[in-house]
């Protein structure tokens, strides 16, 4: 459930401060990272990077856009659900 406040707090951690490439090394669990691969917001460079840098980072592309919790929920669920069985 999206207020103001935190997407405001969510668009400074995030983006603008760029801090997300830090908290992901500094992680010491396992990372599934999952985007559609025609996303026009995602940085799909940015995100085979952090795989590429990180042993402890994986990273897949679907076939979709930005919307692929919407577009196939039960794919999402499933990846979930397996990332959770680790």
């Amino acid at each position: 459930q999206h207020t103001w406040d935190s997407y405001s707090e969510t668009l400074e951690r995030v983006i603008l401060s760029a801090r997300a490439g830090d908290w992901v090394a500094e992680m010491r669990c396992p990372l599934q990272l999952v985007a559609g691969d025609r996303d026009p917001v995602v940085d799909l460079t940015h995100l085979r990077e952090l795989a590429r840098r990180h042993p402890h980072v994986s990273y897949e592309t679907w076939d979709g856009t930005h919307h692929l919790p919407l577009v196939v929920a039960d794919r999402c669920c499933r990846a979930v659900e397996r990332a959770l069985a680790c």
